[in-house]
């Protein structure tokens, strides 16, 4: 198999030619090329907790979290949140503000709100949020919050 190794100089590169190939025997000394990608996000990008990540907290608990699923799509145009993540048990609700989420929170009297996220427990249906969890439920987004 042969291989062919060009490389640029300086001289060539001014007048607008090729520079000449490298030999064979300075192409058995290049080991490897690597490349660094550093992303860098704005610290308030960084700092914002979202729905997704309060229920893989609450799942990396042990704790109940039956059929997790992304409702954003479905139901955040009407609520006028930015995620939702839905459970059996519970749903978590993440707004762009504050005063948002509370204004949610005030129509649903079985929730639990601090700061962007709503947690909002189900009353009734077939997986009604077992009461002694609650705590619970709430002190993990307490911990993540603070």
């Amino acid at each position: 198999m042969a291989v062919a190794l060009t490389g640029c100089d300086s001289d060539a590169d001014k007048l607008g030619q090729a520079a000449p190939p490298v030999s064979a025997a300075s192409a058995t000394r290049t080991t490897a090329i690597t490349t660094t990608t550093v992303v860098v996000q704005p610290p308030e990008a960084a700092t914002v907790l979202s729905a997704r990540a309060v229920v893989d907290a609450i799942t990396a608990e042990g704790l109940p979290v039956a059929n997790p699923r992304d409702t954003t799509a479905q139901l955040c145009k009407d609520w006028g949140c930015l995620q939702l993540i839905t459970t059996d048990q519970f749903s978590v609700y993440q707004f762009a503000d504050a005063a948002q989420a509370s204004r949610v929170a005030n129509i649903f009297p079985s929730g639990y709100v601090n700061g962007l996220i709503f947690l909002r427990f189900t009353r009734d249906g077939s997986h009604p949020t077992d009461p002694a969890m609650i705590p619970r439920y709430r002190a993990v987004l307490d911990r993540l919050s603070s």
